[in-house]
């Protein structure tokens, strides 16, 4: 056996090689204490390939004598056979993740990596001292007794399936993209395919197209009244949109920042003390609340965990930040142990490191770089929450004026927030929806909302009774494949009953009767600026403005209207 004695060479090997594994474990520690997420990221994933590296040599010192002259006396050799070792491990792992999790069982996954992780230990070994037969005869038994587990991949009962089915989709689901442009398998020769002049509610519509410096004001035939263009090279890309009663526009920009312009695109104050996102809005006395996000270290089981927070933040009329509140402190406590293995499990991965500083580097440079091509949105957003509306009034059994209602994308979750109390008071989570967006109070007290259903391949409008927690009605389009938006979308219920449906990725809106019959139908045909991305624009959201007489900024436009 093999001497790691304390005046031995391997002794001191293994010592140099743990030492240096828990002073990385210790500045990952740090670094969390101190809330810098992504040294923290840095430090984990070398403190992370150092145990594994340490584990490693403590298995050939104590187990295989034979290597004591060639690696020990050999450094160049050891550290290369190591690094052959990890690269070999992972290679096999990520085909088995690839190719085995979609309809695999959890123990004839297990099975298969406990045989991949014995036998590249073996051929690594093997490869070591120059076996060659030893490593064909390693290589065989590995694709044997993967050939014998094969038959119990498929042998789960059907429910137990759809279980590991959806698991198994959870990451492709948050690794779908923001789509700019859209994937044009229909060819639209007009923006206004369908106008029912009767039965259509009129209003304005505010809008802007993905990727686009442009913010619209446009009537149901599809004529465009009103622009804010404001010289901001970063104002492309506007998620959410608020006008206001002066003609001011609230916007978020591509970088995160959120910005006041005026009537005539004059800027009056922009921020970014946060990564704002997805939604704005004015309290009634005029204060402005909307989503922000910003990237922190919690500690679940005594771990580090760098995470994506997202805050409610309350903003005075001037900018100026007034409150924050996180929503991960306030559900740190529901937060699954998966995530935890789940994030550790993709920081380990060299493409997303290198992704991350690649990202950093850009940014320090002074560069433009937009938040939603971070690689970090995707591997430490937890919640993704999309959605504030304000509860317009009392609810007896479900909320008061003032509480929020909020979905959390991530968790597939509809809840309520009380402000004051900072907690939630009611929330729906059942399995019957993927990933959804924009929930909305309605005056029956029912909630409405667009569930996207990116896994199911086609979206449906869905409102539901927030007492039962049941579903009452749903639009789903005929064929179901043919209305789908994966990651984004819209629908707001009109005065007279109507729904205006935003399908972001189609860059496509639309206008139903409770019966789902469609009387307008707006296609995008504007063109993305962005170079790298040719194609027709998408839309993130469009809302129609359906009281103008609260807007004394519309008056002119109201009154040439008339004037028609």
């Amino acid at each position: 056996m093999f001497d790691i004695t304390s005046n031995s060479e391997g002794y001191r090997t293994l010592k140099k090689t743990f030492s240096t594994t828990l002073i990385l474990i210790a500045l990952a520690y740090i670094a969390g204490f101190l809330n810098y997420p992504f040294i923290c990221v840095g430090l984990i994933a070398a403190a992370c390939y150092a145990c594994i590296l340490s584990f490693f040599l403590l298995c050939l010192t104590l187990f295989c004598p034979i290597l004591k002259e060639q690696l020990i006396k050999n450094k160049i050799r050891l550290i290369s056979l190591s690094i052959l070792h990890l690269l070999l491990l992972k290679l096999c792992l990520w085909a088995v993740d690839s190719f085995y999790f979609s309809s695999a069982s959890p123990i004839a996954i297990l099975m298969v990596k406990a045989i991949i992780l014995v036998t590249i230990v073996t051929v690594t070994m093997n490869l070591a001292v120059g076996r060659r037969k030893a490593i064909m005869a390693s290589i065989s038994i590995i694709i044997m007794l993967m050939s014998i587990t094969a038959p119990f991949i498929n042998r789960t009962k059907p429910d137990q399936q759809k279980v590991i089915d959806m698991q198994a989709s959870v990451k492709q689901l948050n690794a779908i993209p923001y789509l700019e442009t859209v994937d044009e398998s229909e060819d639209i020769e007009t923006s206004l395919v369908t106008y029912d002049h009767q039965r259509a509610y009129d209003g304005f519509n505010l809008w802007c197209p993905i990727g686009s410096n442009r913010v619209r004001l446009m009537d149901l035939q599809g004529k465009i009244l009103h622009e804010w263009q404001p010289d901001i090279p970063e104002f492309g890309n506007a998620s959410d949109l608020v006008l206001c009663e002066n003609g001011d526009l609230l916007a978020t920009t591509c970088l995160g920042e959120l910005i006041c312009v005026d009537w005539n695109s004059k800027l009056k104050w922009k921020k970014h003390d946060f990564g704002y996102h997805h939604e704005i809005g004015i309290y009634d006395n005029g204060e402005i609340f909307a989503l922000g996000m910003n990237y922190r270290v919690i500690f679940m089981a005594g771990l580090p965990l760098p995470i994506r927070d997202d805050y409610i933040v309350t903003i005075s009329r001037q900018g100026k930040t007034i409150d924050a509140i996180s929503l991960i402190d306030i559900l740190h406590e529901d937060i699954s142990i998966n995530t935890l293995f789940n994030t550790y499990w993709d920081i380990l991965k060299i493409e997303n490191l290198l992704k991350i500083a690649r990202y950093h580097i850009i940014k320090a440079r002074g560069k433009l770089v937009e938040n939603r091509v971070n690689p970090a949105k995707r591997i430490f957003d937890n919640l993704h929450a999309n959605t504030i509306t304000l509860m317009n009034r009392d609810v007896v059994g479900l909320c008061s004026k003032g509480d929020m209602l909020m979905c959390l994308r991530n968790w597939d979750m509809i809840c309520i927030f009380e402000p004051v109390e900072k907690q939630f008071i009611w929330q729906w989570n059942a399995g019957n929806k993927s990933r959804p967006h924009f929930p909305i109070l309605l005056e029956n007290n029912n909630i409405l909302l667009f569930d996207n259903g990116p896994a199911r391949n086609h979206s449906k409008i869905v409102e539901m009774n927030p007492f039962e927690k049941k579903i009452v009605w749903e639009y789903i389009a005929d064929p179901p494949e043919s209305f789908h938006s994966q990651v984004r979308g819209c629908s707001q219920k009109l005065p007279n009953g109507n729904i205006l449906i935003t399908e972001s990725d189609k860059g496509r809106v639309f206008e139903i009767t409770a019966d789902g019959e469609i009387v307008w139908d707006f296609y995008n045909l504007e063109e993305s600026s962005k170079k790298k991305n040719k194609g027709r624009a998408a839309i993130y959201r469009m809302l129609r403005i359906t009281e103008p007489d609260k807007y004394p900024c519309l008056e002119k436009l109201k009154q040439d209207q008339v004037n028609k």
